[in-house]
């Protein structure tokens, strides 16, 4: 992937070229303390400076829709393009005319301002910290240590969430300094002043835009709508001089996906298995594959995978994450590159969250919840005795059976000695109670908080640490906007999520391919941890080294992993972390 870096401020052009061994590029305004640079792995990064040097953009990552954002001009760089697109439309709808994973910053030397702004839905991730006197911002985390003010101080916040979620949401990062520039969001800082974070893409606003205007016609005629847009976006991200490959589960997301890039010609894919027959894809997504005549690849992850992935998954996350399924992705991704020998991976994220694919959303629908906040009752009798706490949970957790208990949703505190407030990162969240339609509010969350913090995460940094373009053509405007509208017969009918996929479905494969429960990625955790990463776990939980590190209650901890208590797999979060703290942490926790 392309990096970009910079400061605005009384910075240190030596210290921020120390943060790679060599910068692709480097343009500087000196006089007024601006400085761009750029990084490289697998493609150059872009700069283009227009009108006599007064507008300097550099972007990382890439852009579809290039010819209709050069609007005439003669072969433009993709930065070129986007430039054109901002000075023509201005910023907020440039930026929403864009079709791309991106972040860019752009200088206008006139007025002495930047604009930082990120994709919309935060595929490429740009942070930014006030150093002193100087605005740093980097599509990198580790770039921030090249600044000495850059003290490295965890946020015990932001550790809190990430035990209760397993990944940081919203605007807070592990470092108490650094903060993100939200997806489809854009920071501006003028000479004076404070900055200004706003947004150019809502999705909430969006989805209740959408609810007032659904769409008519019938089932076919969505179906025909939607057809036609996917095929669209495909085509804009298939690139025939690219060397290719999916990920393929067998599911609907990644099944879909392939027939519509086996459109363009015969397809890669690639599908991880377990010896766990209950977790195993291979079969299914093998008879996909061949139903499409696709070249196929399948790997079944063994125990010397997983101690490998494990032992440098801190090389390729630069800050704690810890969805297990990060392991068998990192695997597709290194087999793709290796293996295969492919330039360019696609997935299937976003199916899930746009279209109502989750157990959580389909429980709303098998439960008998009304969609509609205001007719005041709810159909289940845990509902009716503790309401506002069950749809906190279902609403703001990743994982509705687990949080359910109410007793188990307080393990998150006992695990941590200084438990942060979530108060901060809860109003981050506040306007999707905007949503008044339960079923959608959920989606919401998926589609603002999960997105951004967990799916694109798990895939676009082993993608990056393996030098793979990233195309996901279902995390799209477009297709989001299209979702939004669609009535909730097309979201779910039948007992069946994902209703209008499925029904394109049945266009490219037999209906039994898909009659199957959803499978969901799911790792054999408890038996990897107490097999061939019992020894690493006993390391990193050592009740020495958490008792030094002051973070985690070691008896609390201790006693979940001895007694192999059935909340054995959230550990996962807590040895994520303490593997992120040994390769990039300063060791002990600071107060809060």
């Amino acid at each position: 992937m392309k990096h970009i870096h910079g400061f605005y401020g009384k910075g240190n052009k030596g210290g921020l070229a120390a943060i790679s061994d060599t910068l692709a590029f480097q343009w500087n305004d000196f006089e007024n303390s601006m400085f761009l640079g750029g990084s490289q792995q697998g493609g150059a990064p872009e700069v283009a400076v227009l009108q006599d040097a007064r507008y300097a953009l550099a972007l990382a990552g890439e852009v579809f829709n290039e010819p209709e954002l050069a609007d005439g001009m003669t072969a433009p760089s993709q930065s070129q393009a986007i430039l054109n697109a901002l000075l023509r439309h201005g910023c907020e709808e440039g930026l929403r005319r864009i079709d791309g994973n991106f972040c860019l910053a752009l200088w206008d030397k006139q007025s002495k301002s930047l604009l930082l702004a990120r994709d919309p839905f935060g595929v490429v991730p740009l942070y930014y910290a006030f150093l002193g006197d100087t605005l740093a911002f980097s599509s990198t985390l580790s770039s921030f240590h090249a600044f000495p003010e850059f003290s490295g101080e965890i946020d015990m916040e932001a550790l809190t969430a990430f035990i209760k979620f397993n990944f940081i949401p919203g605007s807070q990062t592990i470092y108490k300094q650094i903060k993100r520039v939200p997806a489809g969001g854009m920071l501006l800082k003028g000479p004076t002043g404070e900055p200004q974070i706003t947004t150019y893409y809502d999705p909430v606003k969006i989805c209740l835009q959408g609810g007032e205007n659904l769409l008519e016609g019938s089932d076919e005629k969505l179906c025909d709508d939607l057809h036609t847009l996917l095929r669209q976006v495909v085509g804009r991200q298939f690139r025939a001089s690219e060397k290719s490959a999916i990920l393929l589960s067998g599911g609907v997301d990644s099944s879909l996906l392939l027939a519509l890039l086996s459109e363009h010609g015969r397809f890669d894919s690639v599908t991880v298995g377990f010896a766990e027959k209950q977790f195993d894809e291979r079969v299914p997504a093998a008879m996909v594959a061949r139903h499409l005549g696709a070249k196929h690849t399948a790997v079944q992850i063994g125990d010397k995978d997983i101690q490998d992935i494990v032992d440098g998954l801190y090389n390729i996350y630069e800050e704690p994450f810890a969805d297990v399924s990060q392991i068998p992705t990192t695997l597709a991704m290194r087999t793709a590159k290796r293996a295969l020998g492919v330039d360019t991976v696609f997935v299937g994220d976003g199916g899930d969250e746009f279209f109502m694919g989750y157990s959580r959303h389909n429980k709303y629908m098998q439960w008998g919840i009304p969609a509609d906040a205001s007719s005041g009752r709810l159909t289940m009798g845990a509902c009716l005795r503790h309401p506002r706490r069950y749809f906190m949970h279902l609403i703001f957790n990743t994982d509705i059976d687990y949080y359910n208990n109410w007793r188990a949703n307080r393990l998150y505190r006992k695990t941590l000695l200084q438990a942060g407030s979530l108060h901060r990162m809860y109003g981050e969240m506040a306007k999707i109670h905007t949503v008044k339609d339960h079923l959608r509010r959920a989606m919401m969350f998926d589609a603002v908080v999960g997105i951004a913090g967990l799916a694109v995460v798990k895939c676009s940094r082993p993608a990056d640490f393996y030098a793979l373009n990233l195309r996901s053509p279902l995390l799209n405007a477009t297709i989001f906007n299209l979702a939004q509208r669609l009535p909730e017969r097309m979201l779910y009918s039948a007992g069946k999520h994902k209703f209008i996929l499925r029904k394109l479905l049945d266009r490219y494969y037999p209906p039994q391919f898909f009659e199957r429960p959803k499978a969901g990625f799911n790792v054999p955790l408890r038996d990897w941890l107490k097999g061939p990463l019992r020894d690493w776990a006993e390391e990193m939980i050592s009740e020495r080294k958490l008792r030094e590190q002051g973070f985690f209650n070691p008896k609390f901890v201790r006693g979940i992993w001895e007694q192999e208590s059935r909340h054995l797999g959230k550990l996962w979060s807590v040895f994520m972390f303490q593997a992120w703290l040994a390769k990039h942490g300063k060791g002990k926790a600071m107060s809060l």
